[in-house]
């Protein structure tokens, strides 16, 4: 039996906490990964696989890696097949680290907790569902309740629904084909794996082991995750999201009686923030989605319809979404692709939405300006949610400012709107000019788009950076005037004034000239 080295341990230490994730494992410049992960992505990748060996194996270990600076395509990849991915860092500089290198997992990208923008797409929210139910099995005249918790990470939206009575299966199908959610998370133990096989998903359990193909499920690319069932318990769900939003009840949020809602939005909020290693602090409501408020449009019904896929192959190119889309903004896509997935059946609400369309449609110098400003706009609300979630650039800090800088010219254009709708949430809406200052104040126009490069901060805006930034250009000064003195000194032109991290500073002279150097070189 051969021995690990120090830094296999530390890995099979870490792999043994996630073992139904691929683990990428930062090593310098590379995110490598070993034994069954490596097999596993080297397959889905199309990259090479070798092996590790050292003096202490006996065996070579497989692995495989990926240069940091493109993980983003090779996550995109793995994510897309369906897999888990914990991202595994270095906590501290290798060079000043005294003996193995500190890491851990920073982050688990799932398929349903996705945040970079190249892998969303615009105009679609991303959503991880959490199921949890009571009474399948049993005559439908003896009750029996369905809470869904749906969770789109990227942008903040958090809702919940129960379904009761006998159609209440068909009714979640039809509300997953709806929402397509990207993940869908259940117990381990519960009776939750029948109502997946009854939506028509198949499960595979991805409890122990790392497989090829991953645990998915498949119509719409669905991944199916186990959880632990004590986050499920109502007691833990409930205490979770008080204590999320910093409450004493969950009756301001409606919630009242929802029990087994309540029951999948706390566990999925706890399997988020387990995957996540920070709060989400940008989710800030959880809202009361109830079915019939909104006219029911069963799976099959969608699907002939085309409303926002087409049957040929599933494009939005074609599809009724696709006709209407004239939206300049990735939020506005979004709103309208869930307008067009859950029509309104409350009379006042439809009046008030249409007199607001109206507004537009007739007032074409209106729709025209508001156009032209909305085009300079990001998706703050996917802004927000990176920045929260310590997963923004500092591009993304600039975009968030350019976005603010055109609230107060979005509101003074509506001023002039009769449409009680527009004039509610022109009431709402914040400026945020603070915001807008600050970013201002301390970031750059132009800032590198990792955080690590430095250059972020303005000059002026902390006099301990300045200070610092002093000493980094004045020490490359004072080490030049140094070279060129002992030159001048020495007699000695091509006297160099080195470094390196194991002598630290030094000063090089070539062999034909050490009759030249001084005796206090010594």
């Amino acid at each position: 039996m051969y021995e690990l080295t120090p830094m296999m341990q530390q890995y099979r230490q870490i792999k043994k906490e996630y073992p139904d994730t691929i683990v990428f494992f930062r090593m310098g410049d590379f995110y490598e990964m070993f034994d069954q992960d490596a097999e596993v992505a080297s397959k889905v990748l199309q990259i090479t696989l070798t092996s590790r060996r050292t003096s202490k194996e006996e065996e070579g270990i497989p692995m495989c890696g990926v240069p940091y600076h493109a993980v983003d395509a090779y996550l995109a990849k793995l994510v897309r097949n369906g897999f888990r991915v914990a991202i595994c860092e270095q906590l501290e500089d290798p060079k000043l680290a005294k003996g193995l290198v500190k890491r851990d997992v920073i982050r688990v990208v799932t398929p349903g907790t996705v945040l970079d923008t190249k892998m969303l797409e615009a105009k679609e929210n991303n959503f991880i569902a959490a199921l949890s139910c009571k009474g399948l099995g049993v005559p439908s005249e003896s009750g029996g309740e369905i809470g869904l918790a749906l969770l789109d990470i990227s942008t903040g939206e958090f809702r919940i629904s129960e379904f009761r009575g006998p159609p209440k299966v068909q009714k979640l199908k039809d509300e997953l084909e709806r929402s397509e959610p990207k993940e869908i998370v259940i117990p381990g133990d519960g009776p939750e794996h029948l109502l997946i096989t009854d939506c028509g998903l198949r499960v595979t359990s991805s409890k122990s082991e790392i497989r090829n193909p991953p645990p998915t499920t498949l119509r719409g690319g669905v991944c199916v995750t186990e959880y632990s069932s004590q986050a499920f318990l109502y007691e833990n769900a409930e205490r979770a999201l008080r204590e999320h939003f910093k409450t004493n009840s969950l009756a301001g949020f409606g919630c009242q009686g929802l029990a087994w809602g309540i029951s999948a939005a706390g566990a999925l909020l706890c399997y988020v923030q387990e995957t996540q290693k920070t709060s989400l602090d940008h989710i800030k409501r959880l809202r009361v989605f109830n079915i019939e408020d909104h006219m029911i449009l069963d799976a099959a019904t969608q699907r002939n319809l085309e409303l926002t896929r087409t049957i040929l192959d599933h494009s939005r190119q074609g599809s009724l979404l696709g006709l209407l889309d004239g939206t300049v903004t990735a939020m506005g896509g979004r709103t309208l692709q869930t307008w067009l997935r859950h029509p309104l059946l409350d009379l006042k609400a439809i009046t008030q939405r249409l007199e607001a369309v109206e507004e537009f449609k007739d007032n074409v110098m209106l729709r025209g300006d508001l156009r032209e400003l909305l085009e300079g706009v990001y998706d703050l609300e996917r802004l927000i949610g990176r920045l929260s979630l310590l997963a923004a650039n500092a591009r993304d800090l600039v975009a968030l400012k350019l976005s603010i800088r055109k609230i107060p010219a979005i509101k003074n254009l509506l001023q002039s709107a009769r449409s009680p709708l527009i004039r509610t949430l022109l009431h709402a809406c914040d400026e945020l000019s603070d915001i807008g200052e600050l970013i201002d104040q301390a970031i750059v126009e132009e800032p590198p788009i990792p955080l690590r490069e430095g250059g972020l901060i303005r000059e002026g805006y902390s006099e301990e950076l300045d200070e610092l930034r002093k000493i980094v250009r004045e020490g490359k000064d004072w080490i030049a005037r140094l070279e060129q003195t002992e030159r001048q000194r020495t007699k000695i032109n091509s006297l160099k004034v080195r470094y390196n991290k194991v002598f630290g500073y030094f000063i090089e002279v070539t062999n034909p000239n050490l009759s030249l150097v001084p005796d206090d070189y010594i």
